[in-house]
């Protein structure tokens, strides 16, 4: 399984797939206030998260990395699926965080 993460100042938007990148388990805008942790911890499956390395991305990933949840940080001039997309918004960058 896999959580992308797409930070925002006051949100997330946070989609849990499965390895395959087929079923979307989970897909929310969730606000930036420790829910994204309940929600993380409610899945009962190995997971990796995933999100990219934005201005202000270390507050998330040190919380995260304190509630033992594996976290990978996505380079933002290596996204290409996203920075390349004619199609984008928050739902479509964290389903594809995955994949970086």
């Amino acid at each position: 399984m896999y959580a992308g993460l797409d930070l925002h100042k006051n949100f997330s938007v946070i989609t849990v797939i499965d390895a395959e990148g087929k079923e979307m388990v989970k897909q929310r805008k969730i606000a930036n206030n420790g829910e994204i942790v309940k929600l993380l911890h409610g899945i009962d499956q190995p997971f990796e998260v995933a999100m990219e390395a934005t201005g202000s991305w270390y507050w998330l990933y040190d919380l995260l990395e304190e509630e033992g949840i594996m976290v990978k940080l996505s380079h933002p001039l290596k996204t290409k699926a996203i920075a390349s997309a004619w199609i984008k918004n928050d739902r479509i960058d964290s389903r594809i965080w995955r994949t970086y």
